[in-house]
């Protein structure tokens, strides 16, 4: 009986995820209706600290809170809103001492909000944990045992090591509004904290803005993440299911990096611009989607590696300052990139050691070099693609031709098929090759069209050689 009924929790988390995901879109933050109890101000029987008219509530109250700083640290296990008259000036200060409010072993609650404060000086600023983290970590991805929601809207959080902190098995948390400065982690969400809404948040200065572990289904959109030292944001380790959808995410290190085992995330409809080293970065991740995003003027634009089954698709990616629009480094295998805009970059698109992808429908044009597949990077399939470029179109092979740094060349990127594609006129040849062979190049069009068959030049060896494309297409292709 207890194998059947995992089993059927278990089908109906697997189902279940999209359909959870659009509900948290359309949700708001609770707000309970209990009594009212004060701090600050001048009322009769108001209190003095924050703390003892929270101790005084219960489940349902709302405690609210006068202009004025007030030094606390404050825990509760009640499901209650603390309100502040404005956030301007309505501090709680930690004094530099753990966390400033802590919601704990909120295993049952039934919402929580906090609203209208500068919350600073602490550990952390908002911690909500359901004090169950000693817990099986399989048992609670099988079975969500509590109903736990609430959330924090329209703070300032400050000069915390975390702005806010949502912990083990924690979920339908919404953070929106904020705005978070000068913390080491704006937002963290601990492993198995699930179904949470970051929106329309303001996260800037901080080291990170916002960090995931092991966190699944949560959805982060309308954000302004800028000026972090380190990345905008950052998931780590069976990060699975989340949603990434129309923030600005500007001038960090690099943009957004999913790191180790991620899978099924969805990031779309971004602006990622000027930030230091990469837009996107998927490392050792599988199966994630990347579409209708902007990236200009930073370093790189997408960056894979080891990374395979991931969709690259409608992205207007531009202006990278120093490498590619996009790479595929070394054992990304299976991956789809297609109908994307690459312009203006140093290489339109880069694969290394990278096997069995499909590159199809995309436009590279003004870049330095369409794109560039090198050390063994084979099976590739390149089709119906639009290559306008300054100099190359296609380089299949020796590195030595481009201006980037690329060390322990040792080519042999052979069996691609590079089919159907059209070839604008530029400065230099359509195509080069080095170092490999047994590259099909069939049906392309090459700038005019052609009755004899088109000759690519290169080399193997150091001596010269060339492909052939028998039978070059006499019209450009409707891409």
């Amino acid at each position: 009986m207890l194998f059947f009924g995992m089993t059927f929790l278990f089908l109906g988390i697997s189902i279940a995820p999209s359909i959870a995901i659009e509900n948290l879109k359309k949700s708001s933050i609770p707000i309970s209706s209990g009594n009212t109890l004060y701090v600050g101000g001048s009322g009769e029987g108001n209190y003095s600290k924050i703390q003892d008219a929270i101790d005084n509530a219960t489940d349902g109250d709302t405690v609210f809170v006068y202009n004025g700083t007030y030094y606390e640290n404050i825990e509760t296990e009640k499901s209650i809103n603390l309100i502040g008259e404005n956030r301007e000036t309505t501090v709680i200060d930690g004094g530099g001492y753990h966390f400033v409010v802590s919601f704990r072993n909120m295993y049952l609650a039934e919402y929580v909000s906090v609203q209208e404060f500068t919350i600073q000086n602490g550990r952390t600023g908002i911690t909500y944990d359901t004090g169950i983290n000693n817990l099986n970590k399989t048992t609670h991805l099988i079975s969500p045992i509590h109903t736990s929601s609430g959330g924090f809207s329209n703070n300032i959080i400050i000069n915390n090591e975390i702005g806010i902190s949502i912990g083990w098995r924690s979920e339908n948390i919404y953070i929106v509004g904020n705005n978070f400065f000068n913390n080491s982690k704006g937002i963290n969400l601990d492993t198995t904290s699930w179904y949470n809404g970051i929106f329309n948040n303001f996260i800037s200065e901080n080291n990170y803005g916002i960090c995931a572990d092991g966190s699944l289904f949560n959805f982060i959109s309308e954000n302004i993440i800028t000026l972090n030292k380190n990345d905008g944001m950052y998931f780590r380790s069976y990060c699975d299911s989340n949603e990434i959808k129309n923030n600005i995410i500007c001038n960090n290190n690099n943009g957004i990096f999913f790191d180790y085992n991620c899978s099924g995330n969805i990031i779309s409809d971004n602006n990622i611009s000027s930030n230091e080293q990469k837009g996107i970065v998927i490392n050792h991740s599988n199966s994630n989607i990347i579409e209708d995003n902007i990236l200009i003027k930073n370093s790189m634009g997408i960056y894979l590696y080891y990374s395979s089954y991931n969709q690259i698709k409608n992205n207007y990616i531009s202006n990278q300052k120093h490498d590619a629009a996009i790479r595929l480094y070394y054992l990304c295998n299976k991956n789809t990139v297609n109908f994307n805009i690459l312009s203006n970059n140093e290489v339109g698109l880069i694969l290394f050691r990278s096997l069995q992808n499909n590159i199809t429908g995309n436009k590279f044009s003004e870049n330095a070099y369409g794109l560039y597949m090198y050390e063994e990077s084979k099976y590739n399939m390149i089709s119906r693609n639009i290559f306008k470029n300054r100099y190359y179109g296609i380089i299949v092979g020796n590195p030595i031709l481009l201006t980037l740094s690329i060390n322990d060349f040792l080519d042999g990127s052979n069996f691609n098929k590079i089919i159907n594609n059209n070839f604008c006129i530029t400065q230099n040849e359509h195509a080069i090759f080095d170092g490999c062979w047994k590259n099909i190049w069939k049906q392309n069009y090459w700038g005019r069209p052609r009755v004899l068959p088109k000759i690519i030049y290169g080399g193997i060896f150091l001596f010269p050689f060339y492909n052939i494309d028998w039978h070059p297409a006499k019209e450009p292709y409707e891409i």
